[in-house]
């Protein structure tokens, strides 16, 4: 043996590792990475679907009307062609609900169309005949929708009221106000009321009477900052022929700014 070697028991750090002893660490090393590259997906593809997520409901807060969950569809701004559609769909596919529901419901799909119009929503009981109901109003302003054994729907429409001065409130609710403190004389057909009060309020084209007792909804669409638009709506008692004591019945009268 070369004695002029120096021998040292402590293993050089240049010296090779055990192949054994890396054999042994390869494989947990392989398996952490392999891990850590699968949470990384995930954590990418939760984070992709949160985005698309949050962009769709964005979306669908504006989009055109799709409520129908069982046959979805998309409905351009189409009046009263579209609207009428909306309606019967919304009316046939939530009957268990209260009208005031689903007076809400048409609002809110009402408000998803791209439009600066400002809408009534009446919802009420069914009802027919001119004992219980009577309208008028400039042609193409207001859809009816009678639905038998279900609900009654109004819907009106206004283009100026968005665009109206601030005093185009304080007026309408002056005028119908003070056409409804004058009441209504008993009758058993109110069909003429409308076109008589019509005459009373000034830039309307829609004045409708409903009687209280059929659990009448009123909502408003669009009307921003002046949340009982476009118009004004209030009670009008009915009174006994040629007096002003009350028969007890009652109307809700709403009237329609142009």
């Amino acid at each position: 043996m070369d004695e002029s070697k120096d021998y040292s028991p402590i293993p050089s750090q240049y010296e090779h590792k055990n192949p054994v002893e890396f054999g042994k660490l390869y494989i947990p090393i392989v398996l952490l990475l392999f891990i850590f590259l699968v949470c990384c997906a995930l954590a990418v593809g939760i984070f992709l679907g949160y985005i698309g997520k949050s962009n769709e409901c964005r979306g669908n807060s504006t989009s055109s009307y799709h409520f129908n969950s069982m046959n979805p569809q998309k409905l351009e701004y189409i009046w009263p062609e579209n609207v009428e559609k909306m309606i019967n769909d919304i009316v046939d596919n939530n009957m268990h609900i209260t009208n005031d529901d689903r007076a809400v419901l048409l609002k809110t799909e009402l408000m998803r169309f791209p439009t600066s119009d400002v809408f009534y929503i009446i919802v009420y009981d069914d009802t027919d005949g001119p004992t219980n109901q009577a309208f008028t109003g400039v042609e193409n302003s207001y859809i009816t929708v009678f639905k038998p054994g279900k609900c009654n729907v109004v819907v009106y429409r206004s283009r100026a009221w968005s665009s109206s001065p601030s005093s185009a409130l304080s007026s309408i609710t002056d005028q119908v106000e003070e056409v409804c403190k004058s009441g209504i004389a008993e009758s058993s057909d109110y069909s003429d009321f409308p076109k008589i009060a019509f005459k009373h309020i000034d830039n309307i084209r829609f004045l409708g009477i409903i009687g209280k007792e059929h659990n009448v909804a009123v909502r408003s669409a669009n009307s921003f900052g002046r949340a009982w638009g476009p118009g004004w709506w209030d009670t009008i008692p009915v009174f006994r022929n040629g007096t002003t004591v009350s028969t007890g019945k009652e109307f809700i009268l709403i009237a329609g700014y142009k």
